[in-house]
């Protein structure tokens, strides 16, 4: 691993393109608070092409080679993959954001056709958190982007997968989870509940709207990768 200069202004471009504050996308990766801002006021020039720049990539939602100006694009992606969002585990905090986001960027699986058009993400997923719903640990699960969705067809009605990412912030460090659950509405609130196999397993379901709690995506398939198999999951 080695550092790369890294061009302010893309990144002054990226931080102005998506309406944040460089905190904020700092923060929602895990990267230091003030990660960003020391790239935006010339403290830090170059990051290392390891788990940081990924992180920072992801933060910005864009390519760590268009942050370094090898490329033009903001995103570079193979037509026959989506942009890999990291992983999902029910019940599991983290507080470092590298175990939630592997060292790749996208997955090999092609956008779903039934959705032309629109920003697919996939996730891997660990646990046993929607196994009543045949999602299966070690399985793929690929989805919408939820501004995406929400734009095309309205809030998450009830009975819908989604990955939900769900923020506490500590004494230290803020610890995350990345989960998947199934969307309910009870007593006019969203609610996202597990669903587990085992009913052993349980795990307390969030409140949308709550502080910290959001949807990242709506799950429109459900996939093994090496075993090519597919399962259609959602129609608006």
């Amino acid at each position: 691993m080695s550092n790369k200069p890294i061009r302010r202004d893309r990144v002054a471009a990226r931080v102005e393109a998506l309406g944040k504050s460089a905190i904020t996308l700092a923060r929602s990766v895990g990267l230091e608070r003030g990660f960003i801002n020391d790239i935006l006021i010339d403290r830090k020039k170059s990051v290392r092409d390891d788990e940081a720049g990924l992180l920072l990539a992801k933060s910005l939602e864009c390519d760590f080679e268009y942050l370094t100006g090898q490329q033009s694009e903001v995103r570079r992606l193979d037509p026959n993959a989506v942009e890999f969002g990291g992983i999902c585990e029910t019940g599991v905090w983290r507080t470092d954001a590298a175990g939630f986001f592997p060292a790749r960027t996208t997955a090999p699986i092609e956008p779903d056709p039934r959705y032309p058009g629109m920003p697919n993400i996939a996730f891997d997923v660990r646990g046993d958190g929607l196994g009543a719903e045949g999602i299966l640990d070690g399985m793929t699960v690929t989805g919408i982007k939820a501004e995406a969705w929400i734009e095309a067809f309205g809030p998450p009605r009830a009975g819908l997968i989604a990955v939900c990412r769900a923020r506490r912030d500590g004494s230290e460090s803020p610890a995350i989870e990345l989960s998947l659950r199934k969307t309910y509405v009870w007593q006019g609130a969203t609610m996202l509940t597990a669903a587990p196999a085992d009913p052993r397993h349980h795990f307390e379901p969030l409140t949308l709207g709550s502080e910290g709690v959001e949807i990242l995506a709506i799950v429109t398939r459900a996939v093994r990768l090496f075993l090519d198999l597919e399962t259609p999951l959602t129609t608006p």
